[in-house]
């Protein structure tokens, strides 16, 4: 369910950076939808790393300015717990029947 999601935002970002892009520059098309479609080269990723990193957006950003992520994490994270309780609750139980069994 998260994951689907995330891959809406990605949808989401792609069509607004296409939407923007060629509005004020058809010519770009081409060169634009390729990426989007089938996958930037290391040579772009990298150039756009390093123009990105000037308004503090890299990989060592804090995920609460991550636009895909807002509103995703606490989510995530209380999923993450939910689960781990489902987990945790039932093997204590058993551990402690069998420490009693033992007894």
């Amino acid at each position: 369910m998260a994951m689907d999601k995330v891959n809406a935002k990605i949808v989401q970002r792609d069509w607004a950076l296409v939407g923007n892009l060629i509005k004020d520059n058809s010519e770009l098309k081409e060169d634009i939808i390729p990426y989007i479609t089938k996958g930037a080269t290391k040579e772009n990723i990298k150039l756009g790393q390093q123009i990105l990193k000037d308004y503090g957006y890299d990989i060592e950003m804090d995920k609460e300015y991550q636009p895909i992520l807002k509103g995703l994490t606490p989510n995530i994270q209380v999923t993450s717990f939910i689960l781990i309780l489902l987990f945790i609750i039932p093997l204590g139980f058993i551990v402690m029947m069998e420490y009693k069994k033992n007894i």
